[in-house]
């Protein structure tokens, strides 16, 4: 049962690491928007976008912002249907600290969801990283 635990958690911890990338990804992406609409309306409007302002911002907050400037609609949707399966793992994996809250059964069947978060989640930062891609060249020869 205590290996079963530990595997658990490990599946759980790498999931939610790939949450992380995709966070930062997100970030990266809309620092890299925020400055080629500041270059390219420098002189002629305003602009105080800043990466300073998603420092905080929840993966939720940080994809509504990330819709406004991403044509993948189909990224765009499959972190948003990861959302919850985030925030599940992130809470029952905060049970299985206290092992006998949780059985052998429900831990096999986290681990595989875990397994299958994570998978997707690759998924996304991959195509994220595309969209990245497609943004610092618009950038090249403006900054």
């Amino acid at each position: 049962m205590e290996q079963d635990h530990s595997a658990c958690e490990r599946e759980i911890a790498k999931a939610l690491g790939k949450f992380q990338f995709l966070e930062e990804g997100i970030r990266v992406h809309l620092g890299s928007t925020y400055l080629l609409i500041a270059k390219r309306l420098e002189g002629q409007l305003v602009t105080r976008f800043s990466q300073k302002d998603l420092e905080r911002k929840s993966l939720g907050n940080l994809l509504r912002e990330f819709r406004k400037f991403c044509h993948n609609d189909n990224l765009i949707s499959e972190i948003s249907n990861l959302i919850d399966d985030r925030n599940t793992l992130a809470h029952k994996g905060f049970y299985i600290m206290y092992k006998h809250l949780v059985d052998e059964t429900d831990l096999n069947e986290l681990a595989a969801k875990a397994r299958g978060t994570a998978d997707k989640a690759e998924s996304c930062i991959e195509e994220l990283a595309k969209e990245i891609t497609r943004v610092e060249k618009l950038l090249i020869g403006i900054v």
